[in-house]
C-alpha cells in the first residue's frame, strides 16, 4: 500500500538526486498528444501525479510515496525498487521503510516525443533510523508507465 507525503492542496514538491538512473524511451506520438496522456496513464498505474509548475519543462510527477507493507499485493518490493541489501543480506526494498518518487519528462524530437523516466528514492531501517539507503527503479516499475503512456497516447 502506498501513501502520499507532504502533499498541501495541489502543489507539493519532490527531491530527486542528481545522480539518479533516467530510462528513456521514444513514442512516435508529438509532444502535445503524450502530454496529454500522462495524466490518465499515472491513474491507469495507480499514481496520482501533477505537472511541474514551471509548465516549460514538460514534467510530470508524483508527490513522494511511502510504502507501509507491500507496494502490490502479493508482490515483492524489491521487484520493483532497488534498495540494495541489508547487513543480513536481503533485499531492503523489502524490509526498510521506503519513500519514493516517480518522474516523467516528455521532450520534442524530429519525429516524436522522447520520455525520460525516473523512479527514485531512499529506505530507512526501521530498527536503526541512521541507516538509509538511496533507490532506484528496477525497470519493472517504469515498464508499467511506459506502457500505460503509449496506450493512452494512441501509440
Amino acid at each position: 500500500m502506498v501513501r502520499q507525503s507532504g502533499e498541501r492542496g495541489d502543489s507539493f514538491s519532490v527531491r530527486v538526486r542528481r545522480d539518479a538512473h533516467v530510462v528513456e524511451r521514444f513514442l512516435y506520438r508529438t509532444l502535445d498528444q503524450t502530454w496529454a496522456a500522462l495524466p490518465a496513464a499515472f491513474a491507469d498505474v495507480g499514481y496520482k501525479g501533477a505537472a511541474s509548475s514551471v509548465s516549460s519543462e514538460h514534467v510530470y510527477m508524483t508527490p513522494e510515496l511511502i510504502i507501509s507493507g507491500r507496494l502490490y499485493t502479493g508482490e515483492l518490493n524489491s521487484d520493483y525498487l532497488d534498495c540494495g541489501r541489508t547487513s543480513a543480506g536481503g533485499a531492503a526494498a523489502d524490509v526498510y521503510s521506503v519513500k519514493f518518487v516517480v518522474l516523467v519528462k516528455a521532450a520534442s524530437v524530429d519525429s516524436g516525443t522522447v520520455l525520460s523516466l525516473l523512479v527514485d528514492g531512499v529506505a530507512r531501517d526501521r530498527t536503526q533510523g541512521s541507516n538509509v539507503v538511496t533507490c532506484t527503479g528496477t525497470g519493472r516499475l517504469e515498464d508499467m508507465f511506459f506502457k500505460a503512456i503509449a496506450q493512452r497516447a494512441g501509440s
